[in-house]
């Protein structure tokens, strides 16, 4: 357990070195005609923290029994958060610091900037119906066993 703090702590020190700072906003969701790719923009950024209560995020997971299919490139979380949202995107590209895959109950700290969004689409009779899902984006990103 100390060896994990210690750990946990020596990740927020590396986060926290040349942190900008910033404010997370909430994830959120809309529903639209239409299609569209997924993307990224920069609308937010900071730290994160918490432990991860499910391996999709809530706003995706929601849509997907809806009978929605969402294309994103990675994966998504939900977690109870000391500091900053709670829904996150990590894009296939960022992998964990320290060197273990997400999954629920371990603990996750690290940085986010910016937002995705997720494209999610399902038949509705003879016209396709789109979702989209925002979350913020996982820049960085360290969890524990």
């Amino acid at each position: 357990m100390l060896a994990l703090f210690v750990s946990l702590r020596a990740v927020y020190a590396f986060l926290t070195e040349d942190d900008t700072g910033g404010s997370g906003g909430n994830s959120s969701a809309n529903t639209t005609s239409g299609t569209s790719d997924s993307e990224s923009s920069s609308s937010s950024s900071g730290i994160f923290g918490g432990k991860i209560t499910k391996t999709k995020a809530s706003e995706i997971e929601s849509l997907e029994n809806d009978g929605y299919t969402c294309d994103l490139s990675g994966t998504s979380i939900e977690i109870d958060p000391i500091k900053g949202p709670s829904s996150y995107i990590i894009p296939a590209s960022t992998t964990s610091k320290t060197g273990y895959a997400t999954r629920t109950g371990q603990w996750i700290l690290g940085k986010y900037s910016g937002k995705t969004t997720v494209t999610c689409t399902k038949q509705c009779g003879e016209t396709e119906c789109t979702s989209t899902v925002t979350l913020d984006t996982i820049t960085l990103f360290g969890t524990s066993r």
